[in-house]
């Protein structure tokens, strides 16, 4: 049986201000809240006898206001601040995938671009780092995982090996964007996972792991 429900939807929602407490923050006053214009459509669809669930989705978001954190030179050096950056936008797509390939054998997978600019910086500080065009801090532009499990009966019970990675492209750690300071280079994470599980409800389980076993 094959079932594909497809939507569309837009929202609006807001962030309350806040105050930057710091002891080093520059603003004594608070910035303001944040309000997001979301627009997404997209797709849910099961396959394959319902053994194959195929999600994806396309949005924009229109950011005002949107709170977030910059570097601001100072007399006695660099000063953190919480700044209200007024229009920010973002677009892109997510897909992901689950699959029952057999009684077995499991796999997932997902991927995800996003696009982000600055499109205004009206009423910012002058010497803020933030400019029209900048990306936003801690955001890659794409992102990626995969998992894999095997699964079987094993004695009086169940043995599972997983193993799984993540990527995420290199993304800008501040808004200076300029130097190799300001960036983390792309990522890989590769994990591993042996579980044994027992017990007449499978309550007990043994496991052994390895997390980000290339670094």
């Amino acid at each position: 049986e094959n079932d594909t429900l497809l939507y569309a939807s837009a929202s609006r929602g807001f962030k309350g201000g806040a105050y930057d407490n710091r002891p080093l923050a520059t603003g004594e006053l608070p910035i303001g809240p944040e309000f997001l214009t979301a627009y997404e459509v997209g797709f849910k669809s099961t396959l394959a006898d319902n053994r194959l669930q195929l999600n994806g989705a396309a949005f924009l978001y229109n950011w005002e206001d949107l709170q977030l954190f910059d570097i601001i030179p100072g007399t006695g050096g660099n000063i953190p601040a919480l700044l209200n950056v007024p229009k920010t936008d973002l677009i892109g797509f997510e897909l992901d995938a689950k699959w029952a390939l057999t009684d077995n054998w499991y796999l997932q997978g997902g991927v995800g671009y996003v696009s982000t600019e600055v499109k205004d910086t009206t009423g910012l500080p002058a010497l803020s780092n933030v400019a029209v065009g900048n990306e936003i801090s801690n955001t890659p532009d794409l992102t990626a995982n995969l998992l894999a499990r095997y699964t079987r009966e094993l004695g009086a019970g169940e043995i599972s090996v997983s193993g799984s990675w993540r990527y995420a492209s290199e993304y800008f750690y501040t808004f200076a964007q300029n130097t190799a300071r300001d960036t983390s280079p792309s990522q890989n994470y590769i994990n591993a996972d042996v579980t044994y599980s027992f017990g007449g409800d499978r309550q007990h389980s043994i496991r052994v792991f390895g997390d980000n076993l290339t670094e």
